[in-house]
């Protein structure tokens, strides 16, 4: 069985800068530890400062640790490892199930109609028949 970690605790204070953005939200952590990843280039750095800077938040820190807090939530990074993934399959493969049976709703109606139109013609046929026999033209 797999079990899920949990985020770490946090306490968010608002900062009033009247701006609903990243910058305006501080995370104040219980913990202070830090994590060093080796083998990153410049250009990686300056990709992750880019999309923290277009993302808004404070600095490359405060991107990080809300993608740290992503993974811990989401079970892993791997979409096909973490529970949203699982719940978008389930919800796709009901929906193709939906989408399967309207379509053979459809094809049920259209067959009924088909034979409804069928017995409307003949009953308006019998109808003209019958006029016909009452008037004697037959």
């Amino acid at each position: 069985m797999i079990e899920t970690i949990k985020p770490r605790e946090k306490k968010i204070i608002k900062v009033s800068d009247e701006a609903d953005t990243r910058k305006s939200v501080r995370t104040k952590l219980k913990s202070n530890k830090e994590i060093k990843i080796r083998g990153l280039d410049k250009n990686d750095i300056n990709g992750l400062k880019l999309i923290a800077k277009q993302s808004k938040y404070a600095n490359l820190n405060q991107f990080m640790l809300h993608q740290v807090d992503v993974i811990l939530q989401n079970g892993g990074l791997d979409i096909y490892e973490n529970k949203l993934a699982d719940d978008i399959r389930k919800i796709k493969e009901m929906l193709a199930k939906i989408s399967n049976a309207q379509t053979q709703q459809e094809l049920r109606d259209i067959k009924i109609i088909a034979k409804l139109d069928t017995n409307i013609e003949s009953i308006i046929e019998w109808i003209k028949f019958m006029s016909l026999v009452e008037t004697n033209q037959i």
